[in-house]
């Protein structure tokens, strides 16, 4: 099954309140529960634009693939690039615990990723 994971996209980025952003970019709270709780068949692009233009992302960074019972595709096909097995925890958290004194580590650290 394909499906949007906005929570797992906003929560890397470190956004706790994603309906709050996505609301002063125009998209209406009805839309935004629907999109934040997986109750919809599909995504208008002008959201999914907005959507990843204030995460800075493209689509696949958004969408998640889990295999149904009875999907039989091969190892090497593109949608298990989609598969997400691991927790995913906020920048915050992550940062969290990291000692103080090697702060300037992570920061230089991503400096470096933004230049590349």
């Amino acid at each position: 099954m394909l499906f949007a994971n906005l929570n797992r996209a906003f929560a890397l980025r470190g956004i706790d309140k994603p309906s709050e952003i996505l609301l002063k970019h125009g998209i209406s709270r009805p839309t935004i529960s629907r999109l934040l709780h997986n109750q919809t068949e599909g995504i208008n692009f002008r959201h999914l634009e907005i959507i990843c233009t204030v995460l800075n992302c493209t689509p696949n960074d958004l969408f998640e693939w889990k295999p149904g019972a009875n999907v039989n595709l091969p190892e090497n096909h593109s949608l298990y690039a989609l598969r997400r097995t691991e927790k995913t925890r906020s920048l915050k958290e992550m940062i969290g615990d990291v000692p103080m004194e090697k702060l300037d580590q992570v920061e230089a650290f991503f400096d470096g990723l933004k230049s590349e």
